[in-house]
C-alpha cells in the first residue's frame, strides 16, 4: 500500500509539472493592467501607475524566448532611493500570487523585520485597502501578517535569512531585499541554497531589490553588478538596463531620478542632512567606499573663531573617551550657545612609547598632569551637568568620582548612540554650528577620522592605528548631550 501511495505521489508531481510548464507565462503588459486596476498604495489609497521607465523595465525583466520561457532567471532591481522600486516588485508579486495557480512565492530579508518591511508590507497593505472595498475576499493574511494565502492555492511567505530551513524548496518567485545589505557567511549561504528548482526552469525568476553598496563589503550583491553591468551589455538606449546572456541575468541598474516626484528641491533638501557618501549612494545608486575622511579640512577650519563668553553657571558637558592604557586618553568640554556647540576645553594624553599611561594619582588625586585630576579640576570650574563617557575602559574611574560626588556621570552608548552622534557632528560642522578656537591636537583628531557609512548612519573610526581620534570621540558624545538636555 505505501509502495503504491509514493507511486501516486510521483504521478502527481509529474503531472503538475507538466500542467504548470503548460501554463502559458504572464507579461509585463499583464502585470501591468492588472495591477493599474488592482494594486492599492497604501499611503495614498490610490492605484498604482507604472511610469514610462517602469514599464520599460518591466519589459525586458518578463520577456521570454522562443520556447516562452522566461529569459532572464535573476533580475536585479535596482534604482535611487525613492524611486517606488520596492512597489513594483510588490504589484509583481501580488500579480504572480493571484494568477499563477499553486505559486509559491519567498520574500527573504535580513531578518524576519526586514522581510516584511518591504514588499511584504505592500502586498499586505494593498490587499487589505481592496478588502476594504469588497474585493479580493478569498485572499487571507495570516495574524502574524508574515503569510498570505490565495484562493488558488498560492502562498506568500516573508521570511528571515535560514540557509538551512529554507533550501530545496520549488518556488516560482523569490524576492532578496536589499541586497547590499548581505555581508554575512549566513548571508552567502542563504544566497546560494535560494536558487531556482529546474522543474521551474524558465518558469521562475529570482527578484533583488537593492540600491547599491559598498566596495569591498557587499560580497553578494557586488558580483552581481559585476557580471551584469560591468561584463554585461546595455539592452536599451533609453534606460541603464544591462544583461549577461550566458547568466540568465537582468540588471536594472539606474543612477539617475527618472520620476516626477524626484525634485531638485527633493534632492537639495537630502544633500543637506546626508553625507555625500550616503547621497551618492542612496540617490544615485552609486557604489562607495564603506570609509571615507570624516570631514574636509575646510570644513573643520571654518568653524573656527572667536568664543562667545560663557555665562556665570552656564551649564557645561564634558566627553571622556580612552582606549586601553597605552592609547590615548581625551577629554573635551563644551556649551550649548543658542543652536551651536561652543568647544571650551581639549585635553589628550599620550603615553611615551612603550609606557602605560596614569588615569590617576592616587596620591595626589587632584593632580593636573591626570585625567582624574583635570576632570575634578573641570567640575570645580564650570557648572558641569553632566560628564558623558566611553564606558569600555573608564567604568572604573566614572564610577568611582561618581560616588565621590565629582559630578553626574552617563555611560554613552558605543553602538546606535554613537552613530547618532557622529552623524550630529558630522551635520554641526557642515553647518558651521560649531565653534572652536583653533586648538591643534583636535583638529588632528578631527582630520584622522574617517566615517564609515551604514545607510543613513555613520561612525567615526581611525584611518589607521597610529592615526588618534580620541578628541574628536569626546566632543561628539559632549555636543550630542549638550543639544540633547537643552541647556543654555
Amino acid at each position: 500500500m505505501a509502495r503504491n501511495e509514493a507511486r501516486a505521489l510521483a504521478r502527481a508531481l509529474v503531472e503538475r509539472v507538466l500542467t504548470d510548464r503548460a501554463a502559458p507565462l504572464y507579461t509585463a503588459a499583464d502585470v501591468i493592467a492588472w495591477a493599474e486596476q488592482n494594486f492599492w498604495l497604501y499611503d495614498t489609497g490610490q492605484l498604482l501607475t507604472f511610469y514610462e521607465p517602469q514599464r520599460r523595465a518591466l519589459q525586458h525583466a518578463l520577456a521570454r524566448d522562443g520556447a516562452g520561457h522566461f529569459i532572464y532567471h535573476t533580475v536585479v532591481w535596482s534604482w535611487p532611493k525613492k524611486s517606488a522600486k520596492s512597489t513594483v516588485i510588490a504589484a509583481l508579486v501580488d500579480y504572480v500570487a493571484e494568477h499563477v495557480p499553486r505559486a509559491q512565492i519567498k520574500l527573504l530579508g535580513n531578518d524576519q523585520r526586514q522581510a516584511d518591511s518591504r514588499v511584504g508590507f505592500y502586498v499586505r497593505e494593498s490587499i487589505r485597502l481592496a478588502q476594504k472595498r469588497g474585493g479580493r475576499p478569498g485572499v487571507k493574511i495570516s495574524i502574524s501578517g508574515y503569510h498570505i494565502d490565495y484562493p488558488n492555492g498560492s502562498r506568500i511567505d516573508m521570511l528571515p535569512i535560514d540557509p538551512a530551513g529554507e533550501a530545496g524548496g520549488n518556488d516560482d518567485l523569490i524576492v532578496f531585499s536589499e541586497l547590499w545589505g548581505w555581508r554575512h557567511a549566513a548571508h552567502q549561504r542563504m544566497w546560494e541554497e535560494m536558487t531556482l528548482s529546474p522543474t521551474k526552469y524558465g518558469r521562475a525568476q529570482r527578484w533583488v531589490d537593492t540600491y547599491a553598496g559598498f566596495v569591498g563589503d557587499s560580497p553578494v550583491l557586488e558580483p552581481l553588478y559585476q557580471a551584469g553591468v560591468v561584463e554585461g551589455k546595455r539592452v536599451d538606449d533609453d534606460y541603464e538596463i544591462y544583461a549577461n546572456a550566458n547568466a540568465r541575468l537582468l540588471c536594472v541598474w539606474v543612477t539617475q531620478p527618472l520620476l516626477p516626484w524626484q525634485t531638485p528641491q527633493y534632492y537639495a533638501e537630502q544633500a543637506s542632512v546626508l553625507t555625500p557618501s550616503a547621497f551618492a549612494r542612496m540617490h544615485r545608486n552609486q557604489w562607495v567606499t564603506s570609509e571615507s575622511a570624516f570631514v574636509p579640512a575646510s570644513w573643520w577650519d571654518a568653524c573656527a573663531g572667536e568664543l562667545p563668553p560663557l555665562r556665570p553657571a552656564q551649564p557645561v558637558v564634558v566627553g571622556i573617551d580612552a582606549g586601553i592604557a597605552s592609547d590615548a586618553f581625551a577629554v573635551v568640554a563644551v556649551s550649548r550657545h543658542g543652536g551651536r556647540v561652543v568647544v571650551r576645553e581639549v585635553h589628550v594624553w599620550q603615553p611615551r612609547p612603550g609606557e602605560r599611561l596614569l588615569f590617576a594619582n592616587p596620591h595626589a588625586p587632584n593632580d593636573p598632569a591626570t585625567p582624574e585630576g583635570t576632570l575634578r579640576a573641570l567640575a570645580r570650574r564650570y557648572n558641569v551637568v553632566q560628564f558623558a563617557y566611553d564606558e569600555y575602559q573608564l567604568h572604573d574611574l566614572c564610577s568611582r568620582l561618581a560616588r565621590e560626588g565629582v559630578g553626574w556621570f552617563r555611560a554613552f552608548s558605543q553602538g546606535a548612540g554613537r552613530a547618532v552622534a557622529d552623524k550630529l557632528l558630522y551635520d554641526l560642522i557642515r553647518d558651521r554650528r560649531i565653534v572652536h578656537s583653533g586648538d591643534p591636537t583636535l583638529r588632528e583628531h578631527i582630520l584622522n577620522a574617517d566615517a564609515r557609512a551604514d545607510g543613513d548612519k555613520l561612525r567615526l573610526v581611525k584611518r589607521a592605528g597610529e592615526h588618534k581620534i580620541d578628541a574628536a570621540v569626546a566632543l561628539s558624545m559632549a555636543a550630542h548631550e549638550a543639544l540633547r538636555l537643552n541647556l543654555e
